[in-house]
């Protein structure tokens, strides 16, 4: 039993180093070669080798943002149905900055999505992209009228509006300011903090 905890302990350690150096990859190099290895490994049997793959790709866009690379990461949204694996890719999607001209329709259809994993994921992944297309389906989610239903969906839009939200959008979120739920109403507040301290 001693054995194969340690054993476990040592996969984590690795896995865990692996993943911090991951996180410190700047070299634009491998940005082909990830692609070829997403794109050759199809099979729902190579899930977990696409998602260590994506993991990385998203990691390299957020240290130097190649806008080719990351309309493909964005593209393959559409392609992936592991729930999980989609829940991966949007959270590092989130971590990005997108350039206004991408096409971030997988990503709002993301955000609609059926299954709460992939909508959550999808909501807050809308603040990588700073244009009214992405304020407007965040937008959705705040103007919902029944907050008991959508609370966390109203909330993750309201984080992700402080990010990229602009002084128009402050009316939609101000009704939040007073919600009896804590989260909605503490993600209403600071997003309206936030817009405020960036007007010009």
């Amino acid at each position: 039993m001693a054995d194969v905890t340690h054993s476990q302990s040592s996969y984590q350690s690795i896995s865990w180093y692996a993943h911090r150096e991951a996180e410190e990859i700047d070299d634009v190099s491998v940005l082909p070669l990830l692609q070829e290895f997403i794109m050759t490994r199809n099979s729902k049997e190579e899930t977990r080798l696409r998602d260590s793959a994506y993991f990385i790709l998203g990691k390299v866009l957020r240290n130097i943002m190649v806008d080719e690379y990351c309309n493909y990461f964005i593209r393959r949204l559409t392609d992936e149905e592991d729930k999980y694996l989609l829940m991966n890719m949007l959270d590092r999607i989130a971590d990005l900055n997108i350039s206004e001209d991408a096409d971030i329709s997988p990503i709002i259809m993301c955000s609609k999505n059926d299954k709460w994993q992939i909508r959550h994921s999808g909501i807050r992944a809308l603040q990588a992209s700073s244009t009214k297309k992405s304020r407007n389906a965040l937008l959705f989610w705040v103007n919902q009228d029944d907050e008991k239903k959508f609370q966390y969906e109203i909330t993750y839009a309201n984080s992700a509006l402080n990010r990229i939200g602009m002084i128009e959008d402050i009316p939609f979120i101000e009704k939040h300011a007073y919600s009896k739920k804590r989260d909605v109403r503490e993600s209403a507040i600071l997003a309206i903090e936030s817009i405020k301290s960036r007007k010009p």
